[in-house]
């Protein structure tokens, strides 16, 4: 999504600015963009973390669980070698699916504005934004537990080269053996299972789901970004369920989060104002 070249000091210093009270109250207007940031650098340094946590759990080299994978799909009568020459008939439909499926950075980000410009009271950025850090998290633990080369080892080779987000095998396997100890600068990602396109998905289409204006385009948005998880992502059928359950426990885990974290606030707020409210009691005991 972005780079560290990216995060420097300037607008870093900027986005943490617009949090003093003095600004705030003479740059009123700088409360948006500086929150916006904020998340852009929150998002890239979980993407970061995710990235290396992912990185050490391969590195214990868990044996492959593709046949567990593969048997499932089965089970379901799924063929995902058939479905490929299916669907790669449809070359401007493919290329279309291509493109959005790498916007998945993109629709984060838009995403958590929309959240920002939603009521203020339900705090809609702030709990897509966390909801987003615990999917990637769990994901990544997941990820390394259960590993898997991807279905693309499925597809010849003229047609694996079209497979535009598969696990990157050489370092997947460089990893796995000991060959690559220092995770370099840019890695592809080590996922199968669960899927985080279908994860994050999910989570685009019900964080928007009650806002009127954002849903008719963000809420197909996170379903056409779940339906490309097979076809552009590679997955099996198994990463895409696992990707679904794992936002869907983010989710709980976030509204548990805000539903305790309501009342403290409130009580916090009260006792605030019992504070300041005693003095002027006590004078006006005094006075009597």
């Amino acid at each position: 999504m972005i780079g560290w070249n990216e995060v420097d000091a300037v607008p870093l210093l900027f986005s943490l600015a617009y949090r003093l009270p003095v600004v705030a109250r003479r740059y009123p207007l700088l409360l948006m963009p500086g929150r916006i940031y904020e998340a852009w650098v929150i998002v890239f340094l979980c993407q970061r973390m995710g990235g290396r946590l992912q990185f050490a759990m391969n590195a214990f080299a868990w044996p492959l669980q593709d046949d567990v994978f593969l048997a499932f799909d089965r089970l379901l009568g799924f063929d995902y070698v058939a479905f490929m020459h299916w669907y790669t008939g449809f070359p401007a439909v493919y290329g279309a699916l291509t493109w959005v499926y790498g916007l998945l950075g993109e629709a984060t980000l838009a995403t958590f504005v929309v959240g920002l410009l939603a009521r203020r009271s339900e705090r809609i950025g702030e709990r897509y934004l966390a909801s987003l850090l615990i999917t990637v998290m769990i994901t990544c633990l997941i990820g390394g537990l259960v590993p898997a080369t991807s279905a693309v080892t499925l597809l010849d080779p003229e047609m694996a080269k079209m497979a535009t987000g598969a696990t990157p095998l050489d370092q997947f396997f460089a990893v796995r053996e000991g060959l690559i100890r220092v995770m370099p600068e840019r890695m592809g990602g080590l996922i199968t299972c669960p899927s985080l396109h279908v994860g994050l998905g999910l989570l685009i289409v019900y964080w928007t789901r009650r806002i009127w204006w954002a849903r008719p385009v963000l809420g197909p948005a996170g379903v056409i970004f779940m339906l490309t998880a097979i076809p552009n992502g590679d997955h099996y059928i198994l990463d895409c369920l696992a990707g679904g359950l794992v936002a869907w426990i983010a989710i709980v885990l976030t509204n548990a989060l805000y539903a305790v974290r309501s009342p403290i606030v409130a009580v916090a707020i009260t006792n605030a104002g019992a504070a300041e409210g005693a003095p002027g009691m006590r004078s006006g005991l005094a006075g009597r």
